[in-house]
């Protein structure tokens, strides 16, 4: 056989691979391996006092309805980063307004369990802002305007952004080629992806342009007169009372052998009609090649001719018709 033909058969497996990957990796995160997710509300209490001669802000938070179980969320398992931000109208010698920065980073190996933070100082400013960046656990992004308009959200994980995609592109009748997944773009998906058609295979390649980090909380503090303030803050964890249980490895190894024996059948039944159906076409060339493939590895073997299959009366008959068809045939 050629390489070259090799190689094309080689390059139409790996895309149906693809293909048949990406759709049991959709299935999986959608039934067996879905998260079960739990609301919690985050309390940040923040209190900001101004002296002559400096001033001090302090921020507290914790879960208002943590875990039943052992399982506590602290303040700072939700959050990843806080920064606190002093302006002051003051100007430079660049003309610059002057600008302190306090920041606090998660340590993952230090493993920080802290529920308040304290900041005291003598630096003049006229402004401060605190800037909250979110632990993103779930592994969702913020969509861009053009996905949020067309699936009406605005924040979902990539693989829920794919499902919500292929739902518009099902229910649009968007598919062209269903033997290539070939998708005809609208006037929406052109605006969004610049192109008219595109493979289903590449879904999740393209969306990457349109999935945004998830934008951090912002509060301004007014710096004039004492201040507290306390604010309720909605977010989803994953539910560590009730988690999902995975399928065990014994029998995930089994699915897979079982996957693998079907695969097998499948090849066999394909060669099969393969063969018959090449038969069928033209019975006395499909048995003279055959007879030339396998003729010399017959010659090197001892039959038995007294072996009841020769004289098995359906063999016998089955032969006898397929005999008279070939000449009349030639006839």
């Amino acid at each position: 056989m050629p390489l070259l033909s090799i190689y094309e058969k080689l390059r139409e497996l790996e895309l149906h691979l693809d293909k048949a990957v990406l759709r049991k990796k959709l299935l999986i995160e959608e039934t067996h391996h879905k998260r079960i997710k739990c609301s919690k509300n985050i309390r940040i209490a923040i209190k900001y006092e101004k002296f002559e001669k400096g001033y001090h802000l302090q921020i507290d938070g914790r879960i208002l309805n943590n875990f039943m179980n052992n399982t506590n969320v602290k303040f700072t398992d939700i959050f990843k980063n806080i920064v606190v931000v002093l302006n002051s109208a003051q100007k430079q010698k660049n003309d610059s307004n002057q600008q302190r920065i306090f920041e606090w980073n998660k340590n993952d190996y230090l493993k920080d369990n802290i529920d308040s933070f304290e900041l005291s100082g003598t630096e003049n400013h006229d402004s401060l802002t605190i800037m909250f960046e979110f632990e993103n656990v779930l592994e969702k992004y913020k969509l861009s305007n053009m996905f949020q308009q067309l699936i009406d959200k605005q924040t979902d994980t990539k693989t829920g952004a794919i499902i919500e995609l292929w739902k518009y592109i099902r229910l649009n009748k968007l598919i062209s080629d269903y033997n290539g997944y070939i998708v005809k773009c609208d006037k929406k998906l052109q605006e969004m992806f610049n192109m008219e058609t595109f493979q289903l295979i590449e879904l999740p390649d393209l969306i990457e342009l349109h999935l945004l980090p998830l934008d951090p909380l912002f509060i301004e503090i007014p710096t004039d007169k004492k201040y507290i303030r306390k604010f309720d803050i909605p977010v989803e964890l994953d539910d560590f009372f009730e988690f999902p249980v995975i399928y065990q490895n014994n029998y995930i190894l089994q699915l897979d052998q079982k996957i693998m024996n079907l695969f097998e059948v499948l090849k066999n039944i394909r060669t099969k009609i393969t063969t018959l159906k090449s038969f069928s076409n033209d019975p006395h060339h499909f048995i003279n090649e055959w007879l030339l493939k396998h003729g010399a590895s017959f010659r090197k073997q001892q039959f038995n001719m007294d072996h009841h299959t020769f004289y098995d009366p359906v063999v016998q008959q089955t032969i006898f018709e397929m005999m008279q068809c070939y000449n009349r045939s030639q006839n």
